[in-house]
Formats: structure tokens, sequence, C-alpha cells
């Protein structure tokens, strides 16, 4: 049934891509740096996107650019300039991707409002409703119940490696910062040697980090080492969905270089959120606010369960 399954999508994939040819992708941009970001993130949606040309937004011909080409990929070009080249590629029927800054993502939700005939653009923050936040609570106690119980012999498995592994504790306690900026314990398998452990030597890890066990490089892994996070949710500590926590010395440092960093604790705390699933490792303070907040932003019960899933 799972290879029927399989064989349907694949055509189905098949046929999509056939009769929806990638388009001509278009980079218009301020440095090399930021078209080299936004190639190589085309580079992994080939089949949407080909990208034909770059140009500096001050290039004599830009215009003429964007006729020969589909799809334009604006990043980092000055608020006047764009305005310009939006106007252009609007009246030219060109779709447009804009790299988007902390100001898009809150007049992401604006709404339009005529005040008699005068058109503006309202923003308010929408705060979740009592009935979400009593649902959204008695989904984080269901689940991390439900799931504290389905993975007990997974734990008890992962407790007894570790244990087995250098004679060391198996949890391993670290202070987080949630909504508000309250502190708590959260709970992991611990995954580093008993010396790296240590309050003098905690700082995030990298990703061939030699202070990491053996088993802790399968627990990471495979996210077992995450598993006493339920403990947290079922507690209230933190949610199944929302902003992951961050290391108390990342968040002063994140938000130093970032000062939007510190909107991703105006919720609860989460296991997961979007920011993990569309982010990467080396994932950005930056774009990892910008995916928090259009979480923040954009909160229902629909999209928590969406990221679940």
């Amino acid at each position: 049934q799972m290879a029927i399954i399989y064989w349907i999508v694949s055509i189905g994939h098949r046929l999509y891509y056939r009769l929806n040819p990638p388009k001509r992708g278009l980079i218009v941009t301020s440095s090399q740096e930021l078209a080299n970001q936004v190639a190589s993130k085309l580079e992994i949606h080939k089949k949407r996107y080909r990208l034909c040309e770059c140009v500096h937004y001050s290039c004599p011909d830009v215009k003429e650019s964007i006729l020969a080409h589909d799809v334009v990929f604006m990043a980092g070009v000055p608020d006047t300039e764009e305005g310009q080249l939006e106007a252009f590629c609007y009246q030219n029927n060109k779709s447009i991707y804009l790299m988007a800054e902390l100001e898009d993502v809150i007049i992401s939700t604006a709404q339009s409002v005529v005040l008699d005939d005068m058109p503006f653009l309202y923003i308010h923050r929408v705060e979740p409703s009592p009935f979400q936040v009593l649902f959204k609570r008695l989904m984080d106690i269901c689940i991390s119940l439900f799931g504290l119980i389905l993975f007990s012999p997974v734990m008890l498995i992962a407790a007894i490696a570790i244990k087995m592994g250098d004679n060391g504790p198996v949890l391993f306690l670290q202070q987080r910062a949630t909504i508000t900026g309250r502190i708590f314990n959260m709970y992991k398998f611990r995954t580093m040697s008993v010396a790296a452990s240590s309050e003098e030597q905690q700082h995030s890890a990298t990703k061939d980090d030699d202070r990491i066990t053996p088993v802790g490089h399968f627990l990471r892994a495979s996210r077992i080492d995450e598993l006493p996070q339920l403990w947290n949710v079922l507690k209230g500590d933190m949610s199944i969905v929302g902003p992951r926590p961050e290391m108390l010395e990342n968040v002063n440092k994140y938000t130093a270089e970032v000062p939007e960093f510190q909107y991703r604790q105006q919720m609860k705390a989460g296991m997961t959120g979007l920011a993990q699933i569309e982010g990467k490792y080396n994932t950005s303070p930056k774009e990892k606010a910008m995916l928090d907040l259009i979480y923040i932003e954009q909160f229902s019960l629909a999209m928590d369960l969406k990221l679940m899933l």
C-alpha cells in the first residue's frame, strides 16, 4: 500500500513539473554576498526557479533585465529604489520576492481600513484568545503525557546507554528563557562528556563537536536527547510548539546583535517551532528571530497542528 502511494505521488510530482517548468529568475541586489545567499536558496528549489541572471539595483539596464525574466528576487535594495522597481514589476506583471525585514513581518497581518476616503493599514497585535490558550495547554498536557508513556522504553534504553558510556549523570539541566524572560531548568539527556557539561564549559555545540560522546552523537541525530523536555511541557515550562528556548548567554549575545531577538519571548518556549522546521543548523539569529516572529504574529491552533505534523 505504501509502495502504491509512493508511486502515485512520484507520478504526480513529475507530471506537475512537466506541466509547470521552472520560471526564469533574476536576482536584483545590493551586494555579491546577498546574491550568493539567495542563489544558494534557489538551488534547492531549481525545479521551480531557474536562476538566469543577477544584477545590481543601480545597473542602467536593470529594467530590461526584469522584462526578460518571469520572477524577480530583491535582496538588500534601498527603500526608494525598491519601491520604484516594485512598481515597474507590478506594471509589467512580474512576480516579486522581497527579502523580508522585521517591519515586513509586523505588517504581514495588517488589515486594510478606509477612514472616510483615506486608506490605512491597521496593525495591531492579536493576542491568543482565552480559548486558544486553554486549548493549547490542554493539548500540551495530553501530548506530553502520551509521549512520556509511549517513549518510556526508548528513554529507559537511552538512560542505560548513557550510564554505561561513562558512568556519568543521565540528565543534563540547563537554564533557558521562556515567555517574558522567565528562567526555567530545561531537561535533556546528557550527550557530552561529564567535563564538558560543567557550568564553566557550557556553550552551543557545533556540528562536529569533539565534546559529544559516541552515545551522544546518536541521541542528537535521532533527537532522542530532547525527549525529557516532554516533562518540561507537562510541568508548564514549555509548550510542544513555540520559539525554541535559547541558552541565556546566547539570548544576551543574539539580542546585542539583533535587538528584535528578544521579541521571541512574547510566547511560551516550545520543543519545536517554525524556526526549527524551516531553519537549518547554521540559521542566523536574525533569520531565526524572523521565523519565530512569523509564528507569533500568525499564531493559530491550526498552525500548531501543522507544525507538529
